[in-house]
């Protein structure tokens, strides 16, 4: 059995574990994960042993949690940066692309890197997707019926929690996991998506995981016999079988080590737009050349903190600045870095961001660029809607922040030309990072 490797990442190390050989699948549990121990139990290591007996499987430890380097509770991951984990791991093996098999929460995250960046993913399967509750908070007697009467089971989930996180820590990210809005996520997902639910599971509403479905186009249901919700309880044959005929069907496209893209076109994007705040009374006070000058500063401003926040430039056009990211706490940083560097040169900036689908037109295997569509016009209208040195984020954005540490203030519905219905936004008020 090969031991635990890491991978270091903004100055923390991350914990994983490579077994097997052929298609890379990355099991993403969620926190409960600790790579040192999930071999430990019998019923365990059978699972985490099928599924390497097709593929090459690695699972790894979220930061701050398992194996990996703890962090404060404040600086606990969010959603997109859970996603930058994954990629750093499969960047240290040499996978180019997998298959990801999101677990219970780890299938938020699954998700979102599957729409976000699907030039890395050959292949998505969410098992018992969005828990009604965390794995720390319900009984085994749910969680694993078939198992509850095992009194060294319940030691060793005893011992993985604990080793997992400490009680603060889970309770931070339990409640972070159950406030993500993923939805809009789903929708964007473009490649191969296999859903799985046991028929008996306990903690997982059917009709959940029939939405995860129904949201991701072209996606496939399977209901799978037992009641156990934890896929390390039960028998594992019918699940490993499952994911294993997945990524049968998958090949040659889920080859793990060739490098380039497959031509996708669209992604799941961030779009910030920046602007400068204008009226024609300070356009005059200014003067032409002060006030191109001004125009100027904020777009070099933009350019020269782009990179730091791995950001892609879409235009910039007269007052004007967008660009598109990976996640949304990366955007609204980026919104509030520009905002303060731009005010002691006497410039006034205000920005607004939303997430979506939108057509890539640069290198994917960056933050990609974008071409115009509904995502770049609705960033465009919240940023009007703005006061001067204001961010604001449409709800779809507000989803998907917590645990990022981005404290928000709602500031009412609006309407937003291009927008169906009303959109409500929410100013950032400060960040706890």
């Amino acid at each position: 059995m090969p031991g635990t490797a890491y991978v270091r990442r903004e100055g923390l190390h991350l914990a994983h574990r490579v077994v097997g050989a052929g298609t890379t699948v990355a099991f993403l549990p969620g926190w409960v994960s600790h790579v040192d121990l999930l071999w430990t139990d019998p019923g365990s290591a059978a699972l985490l042993d099928r599924l390497a007996s097709f593929g090459r499987l690695v699972v790894l430890d979220p930061r701050g949690t398992g194996g990996s380097d703890r962090v404060p509770d404040a600086e606990l991951p969010a959603l997109e940066e859970r996603a930058a984990d994954v990629l750093a791991v499969l960047d240290a093996i040499g996978t180019r692309r997998a298959v990801l098999l999101g677990v219970g929460t780890g299938c938020a995250t699954a998700a979102f890197l599957a729409a976000a960046r699907p030039e890395r993913v050959a292949g998505l399967v969410l098992y018992a997707p969005f828990p009604r509750t965390s794995w720390a908070e319900a009984p085994l007697e749910e969680l694993a019926p078939s198992r509850a009467d095992d009194e060294a089971f319940r030691t060793w989930w005893t011992a993985l929690l604990s080793g997992a996180a400490a009680p603060a820590t889970a309770r931070a990210l339990a409640a972070a996991d159950a406030s993500v809005e993923i939805e809009p996520a789903l929708s964007a997902v473009r490649v191969p998506t296999l859903v799985l639910v046991r028929a008996g599971d306990r903690v997982v509403d059917p009709a959940a995981a029939r939405r995860a479905a129904a949201a991701i186009p072209g996606s496939r249901l399977a209901h799978l016999p037992g009641e156990d919700h934890l896929p390390l309880a039960g028998d594992p044959g019918p699940l490993a079988g499952a994911v294993e005929a997945f990524v049968a069907d998958l090949a040659p496209a889920a080859s793990g080590t060739a490098g380039g893209t497959v031509g996708l076109e669209r992604a799941f994007r961030s779009v910030l737009a920046s602007e400068v705040v204008s009226s024609s009374t300070r356009a005059v006070q200014m003067g032409d050349h002060r006030w191109m000058s001004a125009l100027e500063a904020h777009a070099t401003i933009a350019r020269w903190h782009l990179p730091r926040f791995r950001g892609a430039e879409v235009e910039s056009l007269g007052r004007r600045f967008v660009a598109a990211f990976d996640g949304p706490a990366a955007a609204l940083r980026f919104a509030r870095t520009v905002a303060a560097a731009a005010r002691p040169r006497g410039v006034e900036v205000r920005a607004g961001v939303h997430a979506g689908a939108i057509d890539i037109t640069g290198d994917p295997g960056g933050a990609g660029g974008a071409g115009g569509g509904p995502v770049v016009h609705l960033a465009e209208r919240a940023a009007e809607r703005a006061r001067a040195g204001e961010v604001l984020a449409t709800d779809v954005v507000r989803g998907l922040l917590p645990g990022s540490g981005l404290r928000l203030q709602e500031r009412g519905v609006h309407d937003l030309a291009g927008a169906k219905g009303g959109t409500r936004l929410y100013a950032v008020t400060g960040d706890d990072r």
